[in-house]
């Protein structure tokens, strides 16, 4: 969708675009101004540096950008489609310290790209393909480990990071090297429909890297729970 033909509204202040009639309109009621993912106890700081996995169109970037006007927010999105209405939103609000990046965060990258299968709302988009209303299209997409993408940013600590990436959380973050969750101060990460085993698998993985975590159960079919994961 090109951009004259985007939405406009108008929340506090902030100039969000998005595509009219399709699920943008609730991500961007639900995602902005509200604490939906922002972790309990959080309290942003000016210079925070911040990773948000699963940007979509950038509700909750924007968001957080305003929060921490010295610091820097790092918004990774799979979709194309999505990085488009992204990068308006970014350029509209004039949001100099934002750092956006198309790629797919994927525990095992054995090449450069890697396939993101669509469902038929944009936030759906998923590397596995579980989505629950597949749209039957594929796009091939950049993909990085959460170990490389670090590293290649120079992103030596994150304050905070939010991660919304349809089940490809468990691969990821059970993938990941310990010295690289470490730099992790704190994690919001939402886990998505998958077998408990694999839900304690990844809890036991996190505590034994130095991590205190919570779960708050959520009762809906695409979302398992909300993991709030600090270091002790």
């Amino acid at each position: 969708m090109s951009e004259n033909q985007l939405a406009v509204k108008m929340l506090a202040g902030v100039e969000f675009h998005y595509r009219p009639g399709t699920i943008d309109e609730m991500v961007i009621d639900e995602d902005y101004g509200t604490t939906r993912f922002l972790a309990p106890g959080y309290k942003p700081g000016l210079a925070d540096t911040i990773v948000d996995a699963g940007a979509h169109i950038g509700a909750f970037t924007v968001r957080v950008a305003q929060l921490v006007p010295a610091g820097r927010v790092h918004a990774i999105e799979a979709a194309r489609e999505n990085i488009d209405v992204l990068d308006t939103n970014i350029t509209a609000n004039r949001l100099s310290n934002v750092a956006v990046h198309h790629v797919a965060l994927s525990g095992r990258v054995s090449s450069p790209t890697t396939l993101l299968y669509h469902c038929t709302q944009s936030w759906g988009h998923s590397l596995g393909g579980g989505g629950s209303t597949p749209s039957g299209e594929v796009e091939e997409v950049p993909a990085q480990t959460l170990d490389a993408f670090l590293s290649l940013n120079r992103i030596q600590r994150v304050d905070y990071l939010k991660m919304n990436i349809e089940g490809a959380e468990y691969d990821l973050l059970l993938g990941a090297r310990r010295e690289a969750l470490r730099r992790i101060q704190l994690m919001l990460v939402e886990l998505h429909p998958a077998a408990d085993a694999l839900a304690d698998e990844l809890t036991t993985w996190l505590r034994s890297c130095g991590f205190v975590c919570a779960i708050e159960e959520i009762d809906h079919p695409d979302v398992k729970g909300l993991m709030t994961v600090r270091q002790s």
